[in-house]
This record gives C-alpha cells, structure tokens and sequence, in this order.
C-alpha cells in the first residue's frame, strides 16, 4: 500500500487539469445540500424526450428491452447489448449498474461501457434500480441482487450468455459499491454459474465506521479533498442524507464483510483528487490481504469520474484504454486460450485477430466528432447562458445539432453573445468563446451516435440535468441573497 506521503501527493492537481480549475467554470461544481433531486429528475425526462434517437441499423450491435422481476412483485427495467454475430456457444456476459449516487442515473447512464463490451464480443445487460430518496437503503443493494441472480439462474441461455467464457458484474460510483456488494452476496448465495469478475472505479464502500484499524491512518481523503470538484464531502453527505445507509452493514460499506474469500478477481480506478479516494485504496488493499487477485489503477491529480465531464482529455483516452485493454503487463494476467482471465472490463478475448478487428470496427462507428464541432461549441454556449427558466432557457435540441442557418446567436438571442462565432462552418476556434470548451460526456454529459454517414453527439438525459442543477444551485444561492432584508435606513 502508498505510504501516507504518498497518498497525500494524489491530490496535487493534474496538469492536464490544472487550466480547468484556474477557469473557475461552473462546470466544476458538485451535489450541495441544497440540491434539488425533483427539479434534476424532471430535467432528465425532459431530455430524455427531446434527445435524437440513433438509426439501430447504424450501430455496430443491437439492443433489447426487458423488464426484470424482483422480489416483491416490482419490476425493474433492463436494457441487453448484444454483438450483431453472436456465436453457437454464446458470449461472455457482463451484468451493468449505473451511478448517480443512488439518487438518479438510468440506462443511458453506462451505455458507452455496454456498447465498448459488445466491441470485445461480449453481451452486457444493463440494469436499472430503484433510487434514493423515495426507496432507501438497502433497496438499491436488494434490487441489483435479485436482478442479477434472474439473469443467471434462468434466462443466461436464453440472453445469449456463455458464463464458461467470462461472467462479469460491473458499474461506476455508486455503482461500484452496489456490484461489490452484490458480488458477496452471490458468493454466500452460492450462485450458480458464478461471476468471474469485479469491475468497481471510483468506489465509496468504506466509512470511519467500518474502516479497519490497521488502514485508519491512511483513511483521510473526506478532509484532504473536501472542496474537490465534481464532487466534494459536502456532495457525499447528500448522497448518505437521501440514501440512509447503515452506518456499519456492509452492504452499505463492503469493506466490513467479515470475509472476502471467494470474491472473483476485482479491477478498481481510483482518482486521486476525490473525497473516496481511500475507500478505494483501502477496499483494493483489504481484498488483496483476503488473497483476492486485484488490478488497481490510480489517476493521480484528478477528480471524481473526471472522464465522464472532460472526455476529450488526454488521460480520460487513457483510462478508457486501462478499462477497455487487458492489464497485460500486470502481474494478474495470465491469458488462457479457452478461459481468459478477465478483468472487469477487460480484452476478453486474449491477444486474438478478431478481438482486433471488433475493437476497430467500434472505435469508427462510435468515434467523436471533432472537439470544435459546431454543436459542441453551441452546447456549451446554451449551458453557460443566464438561467431564468427551464422553459425559457432551454433552447429546441435541433439548434444544438442542425446547421443552423445563421450565426446561433441570432436565433438564439439572449443566450450567446456578439463574439459568438458563425457555427454553420462546422468548426469552431475555441479562442473565440468565452469560456473554455471542456464538455461532459458518457456519464454526465455527451453521448456518441452514429447516423448514416454522419457522427453526431447528443447529450445524455444524465449529464446535462446534473450540469443544470449546478447552474439552479448557483441561481439559488443568487436568489437567497437578493431576498435578504435590507436594513432599515436609519433617521
């Protein structure tokens, strides 16, 4: 384990980063206590409605909706990610939950890591829940159980998978401590087939509570990052507000199952600039004491998901290449030709030519326009503008997406400034904005599609409610401070 020293310097910012945090965009905000989780759901249905729809035709794999029943009667919505040639013999599966701090997030939320596993050969079923405040703990834990043990116990036949060639569970944030969670109690359940493997980045699965003792001195991250952005304690403590979770069940905290025998090998990625880091850095250790064969990578300097905000960072490319590529070079790997180690999201199909040949055949069909492009610029130019009003600030999705016909600022006025640049060209100087173009995407923000010949982004439901909540947070704040009471003027 990282000495003390060690663990501290995490947290110096990276330098890629560092441009961000000096430009003081609001796009660094996080959660506070005040948030509102109702204003947030609604705007994601509404973009939910409004989002343009990609031609399935286009898309290198298909898809299929479900509806998974649970324990008590209530169904849950699941979404399956199949390879457009599945073999004889099935495929290896990966079971997907989202995050979102067990408040909001949805199936659009991981769609970007279930297409990337079709891309290995893989089938993924990504699995909704249901959330916090309305359902508390443990709910989110019961749901993703009983999900997870449908897929398996009878329909992983039926659903195309093959668990001798890989069983995987998997999810980021909060989604990462329900799969760790889960992943035990399949264990105790004696789950048959059983999963293979762990896919757990950014994970908060330990408190001051159930921290073992011997770790206590490294557990710290909450007061060293406390102001981080993305997310900060205070957005940490308004997850723990809605969501209730016991303070020392371990499935709330993983970290205090009293045995971690028997937990398939598990791939973690921990920022460094994050107020979970040590939840992280702990839980890899603790496992790795249980002799549980783990993969750690650890980005140094940055914040919580940070790829899902700034994809078009030159270290966002590398952690989607350490999620995507097999940890070859890692004392852990050890291919095998019918059973390949598989690490969470992982190269599953060893070193062969078709693994290849998937993997660039997705890289095109789902490759990013360029980072100037027209409706990146105008997103972040409708993001940025003064907020009144969801319905008066919200501009129709087509001017984020069609060649508008003039200049953007003269059909939407009010919103975009007289430096504004003409983005019918199709490209745009970023020196010409205001403000910086860094854009969210994946988790928060933008989704990648193809559409005929053309490569279109679209934001994600997930992304552009949780940058609109930072701007209602920021206009509350505006708003409480302009209703204080004046003092009297005195005689």
């Amino acid at each position: 384990m990282l000495t003390i020293e060690e663990t501290r310097a995490l947290s110096e910012v990276h330098p890629e980063f560092k441009p961000i945090i000096e430009s003081e965009s609001s796009m660094l905000g996080s959660w506070a206590m005040d948030t509102d989780i109702h204003a947030m759901r609604d705007m994601i249905a509404y973009m939910r409605e409004m989002r343009p729809k990609p031609d399935p035709k286009s898309l290198p794999y298909l898809t299929e909706e479900l509806k998974i029943p649970l324990r008590d009667g209530f169904e849950v919505n699941a979404r399956v990610y199949k390879p457009r040639d599945i073999p004889a013999d099935g495929c290896p599966g990966f079971v997907v939950f989202h995050g979102g701090g067990f408040v909001c997030g949805d199936l659009e939320t991981e769609a970007y890591l279930c297409a990337h596993f079709t891309s290995l050969g893989g089938i993924a079923v990504n699995i909704d829940y249901r959330h916090a405040p309305e359902h508390v703990f443990p709910q989110a834990i019961h749901d993703a159980f009983d999900a997870t043990k449908w897929q398996t116990a009878e329909n992983v036949e039926n659903l195309g998978i093959n668990p001798k060639k890989g069983f995987l569970i998997g999810g980021e944030s909060s989604g990462a401590d329900i799969v760790l969670a889960v992943s035990h109690l399949c264990r105790d359940d004696k789950m048959s087939p059983p999963l293979t493997g762990v896919f757990a980045p950014i994970p908060s699965g330990a408190n001051e509570s159930t921290i073992p003792e011997q770790y206590r001195k490294h557990f710290f991250s909450k007061e060293q990052n406390a102001n981080a952005p993305l997310f900060s304690t205070e957005s940490l403590n308004f997850v723990h507000a809605n969501y209730q979770p016991d303070e020392k069940s371990p499935l709330a905290w993983p970290v205090a199952f009293p045995d971690h025998g028997g937990i398939p090998k598990t791939y973690f990625q921990v920022c460094g600039l994050d107020p979970v880091r040590d939840c992280g850095l702990v839980l890899e250790q603790v496992y790795r004491d249980a002799g549980i064969p783990t993969k750690l990578d650890v980005y140094a300097g940055l914040p919580h998901g940070f790829w899902a905000m700034f994809p078009e960072l030159t270290v966002t490319k590398k952690r989607t290449s350490d999620t995507i590529e097999a940890p070859k070079g890692s004392a852990c790997w050890r291919p095998h030709p019918t059973e390949p180690e598989l690490w969470g999201f992982p190269h599953i199909l060893g070193e062969t030519d078709g693994t290849q040949r998937s993997m660039q055949h997705t890289e095109a069909a789902l490759a990013p326009v360029n980072r100037d492009d027209r409706g990146r610029a105008a997103l972040w130019r409708f993001l940025m503008a003064p907020l009144s009003s969801p319905s008066q600030s919200c501009p129709p999705v087509d001017w984020l997406f069609s060649a508008p016909s003039g200049p953007i600022s003269q059909r939407c006025p009010g919103h975009f400034n007289t430096t504004t640049p003409n983005l019918a060209s199709g490209r745009v100087d970023a020196r010409q904005l205001s403000s910086p173009t860094r854009l969210p995407g994946h988790f928060w923000g933008i989704s990648w599609f193809r559409l005929g010949s053309r490569t279109l982004q679209s934001p994600s439901p997930s992304g552009l409610a949780a940058l609109w909540m930072v701007r209602f947070n920021a206009q509350s704040k505006r708003s409480k401070r302009s209703k204080r009471p004046k003092p009297s003027p005195t005689a």
